[in-house]
């Protein structure tokens, strides 16, 4: 047993992907468009995006020593520098505080150098 795709979901897709093909290929997605809606292409509106799915709430943090990767983990965004720091003593058991000098890119990466 096929489950199908909902028809206004398929509407959707295939006009937002028609729309989205016609700068490239402007007389295939013109074709297409008028076929399976019977309206002209150019008569629609760009589709619009959500910024709000934009922004990822994790990134992956690379965890270096002397300028090696190391380790990577997915944190949350925004973490400090101090809480980076924490999770490289307690995930990684590489002390900080020993460290000649200490690189935190804030949602990037930290770099320890010892």
């Amino acid at each position: 047993e096929v489950n199908e795709i909902p028809l206004k979901l398929k509407e959707l897709i295939i006009s937002n992907l028609t729309l989205l093909v016609y700068p490239l290929a402007p007389h295939f997605a013109a074709e297409v468009f008028n076929k399976y809606f019977d309206k002209e292409i150019t008569d629609q509106i760009w589709p619009k995006s959500n910024k709000d799915k934009l922004n990822n709430p994790t990134y992956e943090l690379v965890i270096q020593i002397n300028g090696k990767k190391k380790h990577a983990i997915e944190l949350n965004s925004g973490s400090s520098q101090e809480e980076v720091e924490k999770i490289c003593i307690e995930k990684f058991d590489i002390n900080t505080k020993e460290a000649k000098k200490v690189i935190f890119l804030e949602d990037k990466l930290i770099n320890i150098v010892i």
